[in-house]
This record gives structure tokens, C-alpha cells and sequence, in this order.
């Protein structure tokens, strides 16, 4: 099974409003570990703004040892992390780029 097999990552996609301000937020529990990645393969293929949340890579010194975790599905797995895949990242940078020519449309 991989981070996209169950589909809780799509559906936990949501806007949420304070005040006049609007976010797009991810409430699924492995949301911040998709986009920023972990472990030294993290590490080689990080996040483009990693400074945003401080995130930290193979903070437990793995390295190419990796580590073994349990699953969902109660099997016991081996990772050395996986690359950062930075879907909330490249959202906001599309959707900025898309701001501007949207406000100027409704501005004439």
C-alpha cells in the first residue's frame, strides 16, 4: 500500500474560513510526511521551501540503515524514508499564479 491507496489524503482536502480569510488546509494525519517527505530519501529529494514548517530530515540518523515500521495492513515494512511529494506547495504557487489574471479580469 502506498500514501495514495486509501484516498484519505484527497479527502481530507478542505477550506476553512477565520473571519474574511480563507484556507486550504490537509487534515489527514499523513499529510505533512507527503509533502515534505522524510528520511534520507527526504533528504535527497526535499521539500522546495523546507524552512516553512522547520521540518528536519532523518532526525533519528537512519540513514541507509532505514528503519522497519508496522502497517496498516499489520505487516511489518523496511523504508529509508520517501521523497517529498509537495502537493499543497505546488497548489498555492498554481493558484497565485492564477490570482493576478483572475483580478484583473474582474477589475475591467
Amino acid at each position: 500500500m502506498n500514501i495514495y491507496d486509501t484516498g484519505e489524503l484527497m479527502r481530507g482536502i478542505e477550506s476553512q474560513y477565520k473571519g474574511k480569510m480563507g484556507f486550504v488546509v490537509s487534515t489527514a494525519t499523513h499529510s505533512i510526511f507527503c509533502e515534505f517527505g522524510t528520511g534520507i530519501i527526504g533528504a535527497q529529494n526535499s521539500h522546495p521551501e523546507v524552512a516553512i514548517a522547520g521540518w528536519k530530515y532523518d532526525v533519528n540518523d537512519h540513514g541507509e540503515l532505514g528503519w522497519w515500521y508496522i502497517g496498516r495492513d499489520g505487516k511489518a515494512h523496511w523504508t529509508k524514508g520517501m521523497p517529498s511529494r509537495p502537493f499543497m506547495y505546488d497548489t498555492a504557487k498554481m493558484l497565485r499564479n492564477m490570482v493576478v489574471p483572475l483580478a484583473k479580469g474582474v477589475m475591467r
